[in-house]
């Protein structure tokens, strides 16, 4: 029988175009070693850039909160003048 220590060598994510290649190189691989390695990769892929986009969401939201505000103090200010 084969050990269950894997020795992975190497591991490649590569993007090509619609395409993302995993190449993962090791000693030996356990039974559906590889599609769980990638399906974490994928998982952390998805969490990582759900919270990408709630961030700037959150800050184009903010921007232009701060964009009207300013805007706002211009007009009062130049009215002022």
């Amino acid at each position: 029988a084969k050990s269950t220590l894997v020795l992975i060598e190497r591991i490649d994510v590569i993007d090509d175009g619609d395409l993302v290649l995993v190449v993962i190189e090791g000693s030996h691989f356990l039974w559906k070693m590889v599609r769980r390695i990638v399906g974490v990769l994928v998982e952390i892929g998805k969490a990582l850039f759900f919270r990408w986009h709630r961030a700037t969401e959150s800050l184009s939201r903010r921007g232009d909160r701060r964009d009207r505000w300013m805007h706002r103090r211009r007009t009062r200010w130049s009215a002022a003048v």
